[in-house]
């Protein structure tokens, strides 16, 4: 296996015909293809498959080592979901657990707004580097503090 050749890029239909033309590795499909076996997913744009010669190598290392087994249909129709796995309790204290995704939301949320400034007094925060936003922000309620407004 050449691991120096530089990968290419490839779509759905560059999949199919690199595995639909080959000869099966071991009587099985190649694992890209066991996925979905008569329909290819959606590739990401800049997605990169391995040669045919990778994809041995994977296969090999997969049958090696015993903890990595792949797992065969017979296996997926005796697996429960989590519910059904554990007790009532340990699911719950698990569901718990689970973090949300994305940014923990902040006590004190911003409101976005869009104001003009001078392009100088902008370059100038912008040139602070990273965090510019706060800074402003900050000055800004600087001024407040120094010059109370009256309602």
């Amino acid at each position: 296996m050449n691991l120096t050749q530089p990968k290419t890029k490839a779509t759905s239909t560059d999949m199919v015909c690199c595995w639909s033309k080959q000869t099966a590795l071991n009587g099985k499909l190649p694992w890209f293809a066991r996925t979905r076996v008569g329909s290819m997913p959606k590739l990401k744009s800049g997605t990169i498959i391995p040669t045919l010669d990778e994809t041995v190598a994977i296969d090999a290392g997969i049958a090696s080592d015993s903890d990595a087994r792949e797992l065969e249909a017979e296996w997926f129709s005796q697996a429960k979901p989590a519910s059904e796995a554990f007790a009532p309790e340990t699911y719950t204290a698990l569901v718990a657990m689970k973090r949300p995704r994305g940014r923990p939301k902040a006590d004190e949320t911003k409101v976005f707004t869009a104001i003009r400034l001078d392009a100088d007094l902008l370059e100038a925060f912008k040139a602070t580097g990273k965090g510019w936003q706060t800074r402003v922000n900050a000055a800004l309620r600087q001024y407040i503090a120094e010059h109370p407004i009256i309602r």
